[in-house]
C-alpha cells in the first residue's frame, strides 16, 4: 500500500499537459501526500522496534556443572528468561565429587565450553545474550578463561535467597591488566604459596583452616600464604579482611574480578618455580569474570620481561574448592583440587610429611655424624655399596687449558641410581647432594647439610640432614 502511495504522490509531480506547471493543483491532495509520510514514518518505527527487540530480547544461557545434591537455580533463570522474553538454552552435569584430593574436571569444562560455543553459533548474533553460571569457581574460571560466548555477553548473578538476580555485568575487558612487576625481585626458592581470596559475605578461612587445606593437599603447609579481601579503603592483603558483598559496600563485580586475577598473576610471577593453590570465595558471575581478566593479560603482546614460565600458567596453579556435599567431611565440607584445564598436572605435587620418627640408612662411602654442639647426636656407619646416580658420558674432546691439551669429557646424569633400594615405610636413606638432587621426586632422602670441620679443615660430620623438595613439572 505503501508503495502504491508513493508512486501516486510521484504522478502528482509529473506534467499531465503541454504547459502545465509540475505541482498542479487540480491533481495534488495534500492528504495523500500526509499519509505517506505518515506510511513511511511508521514502517521506520516498526524497524527500529524490531532491531530493539532483537538487541534486548535474546538468549539467557544457563551453565550448571555441581554436585548432584548442590542447589539448582534452573527455576529462577527459567522465570527470568520469561519475563525478560528471552530465549533458554541450558547447559548442565551433575558431578560426583567423591572424596579424594583432586577430581579430574578438564573434559567436563571443555564439553561445557563446547556446547556454549555451538548453541551462540546458531544463535542470532544481533541479538543479547545472557549467561548464569551456577558451578564450583574453578568451573567458572576455566569458563572464562576459554570463553566461549560473544563479548557483548552479559553476566547474571542468581542467588538463592533472592527472587531477582543479584547483579548484573558486562563480560567484556575492554582494558587489560597493566604490567603486573618487575621480574628483579623474583623469589625461586618458594615452591609452594596459598593465595586465600574472600570477597562474599560469610566467615572467611582462618588461618588454621587454611593450614589444615594445604595439609590434607599437598602434605605439608605453604612456604607463603597471601590473605586477599576488601577493607574499607579498598583491597587488601592483611589479616584483618573484611567480608563483602560484591556490588555493594563501594566493590563493584569488575573491581573484584581484577584484584583476583592480579593476585593470580603476582604470584605466578613471583614464585616462578612454585605451586600456587588459590582458595576462593565470591560471586559466580566474578570466577567467571576473574578467568576472563588471566587470559586477556596473558594475550598481550609480550613486553620482553615475561620469561618461560608464562607460556602455560595452569602448569601451576591448583584451584582449591570446598565440597559442601561431602556431608561426611563436617559442616565445612572437603577441600578438592579441581582439575579444569587439560595443561594441569594429573597428579599435583605432594610433599610427604616428615615422620616423628623413623630409622636412618647410610648409603655415602663416608661414616655419618649429625653434630648437636660439639657432640654427635647421631652416627651411622658408611656403605660398602654406596647410593650413586647413573653417568652417560659422550665423545672424550681434546682442549688447549694454559697450552696443554687436556681431555675433556661431556657428563650427565640419567634419573636413576645404582645402589639405591626402594622405598621403604619408616625408612630414610642418607645419600649424596647430587643424589638426593637428581632423585628429587623422593621423599626419603637426605643429603648431609652444613658441615662440621675439624681444625685441619677436614670435613667431619653436618649440623643437620636436608631434603629436597619435589617442583612442579619435574
Amino acid at each position: 500500500m505503501t508503495t502504491a502511495l508513493v508512486g501516486l504522490v510521484v504522478e502528482d509531480f509529473l506534467r499531465h499537459e503541454e504547459g502545465q506547471s509540475t505541482i498542479d493543483p487540480d491533481h495534488f491532495t495534500v492528504p495523500r501526500l500526509s499519509f505517506t509520510v505518515a506510511s513511511l514514518a511508521i514502517l521506520w518505527c516498526l524497524a527500529w522496534l524490531v532491531t530493539f527487540q532483537r538487541r534486548t530480547n535474546g538468549t539467557l544461557y544457563y551453565l550448571r556443572i555441581l554436585d548432584e545434591r548442590a542447589t539448582d537455580l534452573h527455576k529462577k533463570a527459567n522465570a527470568h528468561s520469561q519475563k525478560r522474553s528471552l530465549d533458554y538454552r541450558s547447559v548442565t552435569s551433575s558431578l560426583d565429587l567423591g572424596t579424594g584430593r583432586i577430581v579430574d574436571l578438564a573434559e567436563v569444562v571443555e564439553k561445557a565450553r563446547a556446547d556454549l560455543e555451538r548453541a551462540a553459533a546458531t544463535d542470532d548474533q544481533s541479538s543479547a545474550f545472557e549467561l548464569a553460571p551456577n558451578a564450583h569457581w574453578p568451573i567458572e574460571f576455566a569458563i572464562g578463561y576459554q570463553w566461549p560466548l560473544p563479548d557483548t555477553t552479559m553476566l547474571i548473578e542468581f542467588d538463592r535467597d533472592q527472587k531477582n538476580p543479584s547483579f548484573t555485568e558486562p563480560s567484556q575487558v575492554s582494558e587489560p591488566l597493566e604490567e603486573i612487576r618487575s621480574p628483579n625481585d623474583r623469589d625461586f626458592d618458594t615452591t609452594l604459596v596459598h593465595l586465600d581470596i574472600h570477597l562474599s559475605v560469610g566467615p572467611p578461612l582462618s588461618d588454621h583452616q587454611v593450614e589444615e587445606i594445604d595439609r590434607q593437599l599437598f602434605g605439608r603447609t605453604a612456604d607463603s600464604t597471601v590473605l586477599v579481601g576488601w577493607g574499607t579503603n579498598g583491597p587488601t592483603d592483611c589479616a584483618a579482611r573484611q567480608a563483602v558483598t560484591v556490588g555493594k559496600n563501594g566493590v563493584c563485580p569488575r573491581e573484584a574480578a581484577e584484584l583476583i586475577a592480579r593476585t593470580m598473576l603476582e604470584a605466578l610471577d613471583k614464585h616462578p618455580r612454585a605451586s600456587v593453590a588459590v582458595t576462593l570465595n565470591t560471586p559466580k558471575s566474578v570466577g567467571v569474570l576473574a578467568g576472563r581478566y588471566v587470559a586477556a593479560y596473558l594475550q598481550k603482546p609480550n613486553s620482553g620481561e615475561q620469561s618461560r614460565h608464562w607460556i602455560s600458567p595452569w602448569r601451576r596453579l591448583h584451584l582449591v574448592a570446598r565440597n559442601k556435599t561431602n556431608f561426611s567431611a563436617g559442616t565445612e565440607g572437603q577441600a578438592q583440587i579441581m582439575r579444569v584445564h587439560s595443561s594441569q598436572p594429573i597428579e599435583p605435587p605432594w610433599w610427604q610429611p616428615i615422620p616423628a620418627a623413623g630409622v636412618v640408612v647410610n648409603l655415602t662411602p663416608h661414616d655419618l655424624a649429625v653434630y648437636e654442639g660439639d657432640q654427635i647426636a647421631l652416627s651411622a656407619p658408611r656403605s660398602s655399596v654406596p647410593a650413586r646416580i647413573a653417568e652417560m658420558r659422550g665423545e672424550p674432546g681434546t682442549v688447549s687449558l694454559n697450552g696443554c691439551a687436556t681431555t675433556v669429557v661431556d657428563v650427565s646424569h640419567l634419573d636413576e641410581a645404582t645402589g639405591l633400594p626402594d622405598p621403604v615405610d619408616g625408612n630414610f636413606y642418607v645419600v649424596s647432594r647430587i643424589t638426593a638432587q637428581t632423585l628429587r621426586r623422593r621423599s626419603d632422602l637426605l643429603f648431609p647439610l652444613d658441615e662440621v670441620r675439624n681444625d685441619d679443615a677436614q670435613i667431619i660430620g653436618c649440623r643437620a640432614l636436608g631434603r629436597f623438595r619435589h617442583r612442579v613439572g619435574e
